[in-house]
C-alpha cells in the first residue's frame, strides 16, 4: 500500500481507476488521492503503482489539451503547475497518461467517485488493482 501526506479532514478525495489500454487479461490500479494533487504528482503516483522506473517521457492528455513536465522543448502545459482539482473533471470521465513514447504505453484514467476525507486515513492509497 503506497501512503502520503498527513491526515487532513480538508479537501476532497478523488478515487481513480488507472488502465493500461490494450492488455488483455487488464492491468490495472485503484487509487485515492487528494484533489490537490498536481498532474506531476499524479504522475509520480502513477509510476509507482503500475511498478515503473519514470525513466521515460510523459504526459497527460484531458480534453485536448497536453500536460507534461517542464522543459524549454515542451509543447505542452506544465503539469506542476495544474491541480486535479483546477481541471473540470466530471465522474465517471475520463483523460488519458502516455507513458514512454518508444514503447507507448497508454493508460487511461477514469475519476470513478468523489469522496470526504476520512481524518483518519493517509492519502495517496492505491485500493485495488489487478495483474503486474
Amino acid at each position: 500500500m503506497v501512503r502520503s501526506a498527513k491526515p487532513s479532514s480538508s479537501g476532497t478525495i478523488l478515487q481513480l481507476k488507472v488502465s493500461l489500454r490494450e492488455i488483455d487479461p487488464p492491468v490495472w490500479r485503484r487509487i485515492l488521492i487528494r484533489d490537490t494533487t498536481t498532474l506531476e504528482k499524479l504522475h509520480a503516483i502513477i509510476q509507482d503503482a503500475m511498478g515503473w522506473q519514470n525513466y521515460h517521457l510523459w504526459e497527460f492528455l484531458v480534453r485536448g489539451e497536453h500536460y507534461e513536465a517542464a522543459d524549454p522543448e515542451a509543447a505542452g502545459r506544465d503539469a506542476a503547475k495544474v491541480r486535479l482539482k483546477d481541471l473540470p473533471l466530471e465522474t465517471g470521465e475520463s483523460f488519458d497518461y502516455g507513458y514512454d513514447p518508444g514503447d507507448d504505453w497508454q493508460h487511461e484514467i477514469v475519476l470513478e467517485e468523489r469522496l470526504r476525507v476520512d481524518p483518519e486515513q493517509f492519502y495517496q492509497v492505491r485500493t485495488a488493482g489487478a495483474r503486474a
